[in-house]
């Protein structure tokens, strides 16, 4: 059961095949940039009982989609599990429960592993802990390879007892010491591990037993020092490199992000071990369950715990972005304006400490919420969350519940929207005044599984919506029963992202309790946008969510506006032949660079500066005097010939770009003020949806004012 001490302190650099080995001999810094982290026997125990949990875990998901497949059906009245301390003692029982759950009885493995890792929790040595750590490992990966196990179902299962190629763990004085070399000054444990998980999914192997256990242990380490320090490179704003969502039109890999959307384990245990899942998508840690015995009492999304947020971010890195739900606002009354300081300061800290751990995206919903509050809610956010340029917050609108608009309406100054894209297009103009960069229309009911959102939105006032939006510089994202069907049909919109949740998961239709994730379908559903986006209107949906970026920012010419509304009715008649034709005529905006760049990451305001600087007459000119543009240019310039992503993003808040793009938007305001019959954005076909004119982008400032 023990394994030998020389086999853990083994020069893990002698492997001349391995690239991680063959690239640190080439970097003498790698070796003189060693780092260290030492683990007492209680912590390690501690990492091992996690492990053998998780593995546990694995192994039920597993049994449980065989079953599946082979019957067809799937049976639960358990609601996914949260985290909660357990004492010692109750070590056993756990055990006991989940190998009963995955073994009928008298199945000798069961016993087998039982006979492993029951005395755990009484272990005091370090050595021992490991070896049987090693031992459980192995004899899980044996158990599931005897039940003949698809290709397809196999999940994350440690493979080897050799050591890492990143890590190095040694045993001394009854500590477990773990090294590892980082040429990131700024680097901890995390980081290492972070890369550590990087090579696996890049390499596509499985991870050895130890570095399963280190992986543990990072998680371990994170929830105790709650983003501080302790060495292993945690959570302070800023230390956490995030994965943006960049600018709608120029993505990275699609314009549709598919937003695979799990409470956490599935993301560990699935959909971040192989690299070609996480392009183009989305990591969406949302708990979505919604059993049929409180479907319409509670929430139809719920806030995971940041724990399994923290889990998700370390094991997908900057690969792709990963994004969290927040949810609705948490208050004690009935009135909102009366718990209004208390929701604000709760609801910013949560946000806050998810920005820290590197998520790209928080969303908050909206639901219930008259337009006032909302708008209220949303700058009072703006101001107290902690993030950086590249980290946005998304407001997520019910299309399925009235919405009260108090801002402005009829005469009495209330005014009740019922119909769906009545409530998407004023959902762009408050996310749009209240300072969020993404909106979000939900389709979620008192129904489970809920409605999909593009059965209650047309092809015609999906697109509409979408375009509003875009052009006020949102990202823009469908929340609600998509699935493998609908997706083409959200690709035609060029929106930038869909949630698709339900789909990847078992679920007992007469409970509602949800089962194992399916990661297993992600490569159908990716090939499904692929795709659709490869038609010709989704070439044209992508061009014109370019062409809306563009108008945003300031960067399209006379010309490019022109040709972006004409472009705008060719997909709303879905002419393909009409919206060819355009793609042709704008070949220009169509060959511009992505905002990607696989060494250096998506790079959003670069590239936004870029643009400007090299379009011929950007819109952004006229709202400057000659003096003033070439002051902002000889600012921008250098900034972009450097690539300098952090010094352009400075300069987006400052002076004269600041000002320039409010001049802009205060001259396109009172241009929407003239007649529709003279107005060069007026849409003449009737029965399209009009998102003109609305009230368009102005500067927020955070400042400390009364708002009640």
């Amino acid at each position: 059961m023990q394994h030998e001490l020389s086999e853990l302190t083994r020069n893990p650099w002698q492997n001349t095949c391995c690239p991680v080995a063959k690239f640190c001999r080439r970097n003498p810094l790698w070796e003189v940039e060693q780092r260290e982290m030492k683990v007492g026997v209680g912590q390690v125990r501690q990492g091992v009982m996690n492990g053998c949990i998780t593995l546990l875990s694995v192994m039920l998901n597993i049994r449980v989609k065989m079953n599946h497949r082979a019957s067809g059906e799937f049976r639960s009245e358990r609601q996914q599990a949260t985290w909660s301390l357990v004492h010692p003692d109750s070590w056993e029982r756990c055990v006991r429960e989940l190998l009963g759950r995955i073994f009928p009885p008298g199945e000798e493995d069961r016993y087998s592993l039982y006979d492993v890792i029951a005395p755990l929790p009484n272990e005091t040595s370090v050595s021992s802990t490991l070896g049987s750590f090693r031992d459980f490992c192995l004899l899980c990966g044996d158990v599931v390879k005897g039940w003949g196990v698809p290709p397809d179902l196999t999940s994350t299962l440690p493979f080897s007892t050799s050591e890492p190629q990143r890590l190095r763990l040694h045993v001394q004085s009854n500590r477990l010491h773990v090294t590892w070399n980082d040429g990131d000054s700024q680097g901890g444990l995390l980081s290492a591990v972070e890369a550590m998980l990087t090579d696996i999914r890049n390499f596509q192997r499985a991870p050895t037993c130890d570095e399963y256990l280190v992986t543990h242990l990072a998680n371990q380490q994170a929830r105790k020092d709650g983003g501080g320090g302790g060495g292993w490179g945690l959570g302070r704003k800023g230390s956490r490199k995030v994965c943006p969502l960049g600018s709608p039109g120029f993505h990275p890999h699609a314009q549709t992000y598919l937003s695979l959307t799990n409470s956490g384990e599935g993301h560990v245990q699935g959909t971040s071990r192989r690299a070609d899942w996480l392009r183009g998508a989305l990591v969406h840690v949302e708990h979505i369950e919604r059993p049929l015995a409180v479907c319409g009492s509670v929430e139809a999304y719920r806030m995971p715990a940041l724990l399994d947020v923290e889990c998700v971010r370390l094991h997908v890195g900057t690969s792709a972005p990963t994004t969290c739900y927040i949810g609705r606002v948490y208050r004690d009354s009935k009135d909102l304006q009366d718990d209004f300081v208390k929701v604000v300061h709760v609801t910013a800290a949560a946000v806050s400490q998810a920005f820290s751990l590197g998520v790209a995206e928080c969303k908050l919903s909206m639901f219930l919420l008259p337009t006032s509050l909302a708008l209220q809610l949303m700058r009072a956010l703006g101001a107290l969350v902690t993030k950086t340029p590249h980290q946005v917050m998304s407001a997520a609108w019910s299309l399925t519940h009235c919405l009260l608009d108090d801002l402005q309406g009829s005469s009495s100054g209330q005014t009740h929207l019922s119909r769906p894209v009545d409530i998407a297009l004023r959902a762009v103009e408050v996310t749009s005044q209240g300072g969020f960069e993404k909106v979000t229309w939900d389709g979620s009911g008192a129904t489970c599984p809920s409605k999909c959102v593009l059965q209650q939105l047309s092809p015609h006032e999906a697109l509409a919506a979408v375009h509003a939006a875009h052009e006020r510089g949102l990202l823009t994202y469908f929340s609600a029963g998509i699935g493998l069907e609908e997706i083409p049909l959200a690709v035609r919109t060029g929106v930038d992202g869909v949630g698709v949740g339900g789909v990847l998961h078992l679920r007992d239709s007469s409970t509602g309790c949800l089962g194992p994730f399916r990661e297993e379908l992600i490569p159908g559903l990716l090939a499904a946008r692929d795709e659709a986006e490869a038609g010709v209107l989704g070439r044209g949906a992508l061009l014109l969510a370019r062409l809306d970026t563009m108008y945003f920012e300031g960067s399209i010419t006379s010309r490019q506006d022109h040709l972006r509304f004409l472009l705008y009715h060719a997909l709303q008649d879905q002419d393909e032949a009409r919206v060819e034709e355009l793609i042709t005529q704008l070949r220009t905006v169509a060959s511009l660079q992505d905002e990607d760049g696989e060494e250096d990451g998506c790079r959003p305001f670069y590239h936004r500066a870029k643009r400007l600087l090299e379009s011929p007459s950007p819109a952004l000119r006229q709202a400057c005097s000659a003096e003033r543009w070439d002051e902002l240019r000889a600012v921008l310039k250098p900034l972009v010939e450097q690539g300098d992503e952090e010094g352009v993003a400075e300069e987006y808040e400052a002076e004269p770009w600041l000002s320039a793009r409010e001049r802009r938007w205060t001259r396109c305001r009172s241009q929407q003020q003239t007649p529709a019959n003279t107005d060069p954005h007026h849409n003449p076909h009737p029965d399209h949806p009009q998102p003109h004119p609305q009230p368009l982008p102005s500067t927020l400032l955070p400042l400390r004012i009364c708002t009640g």
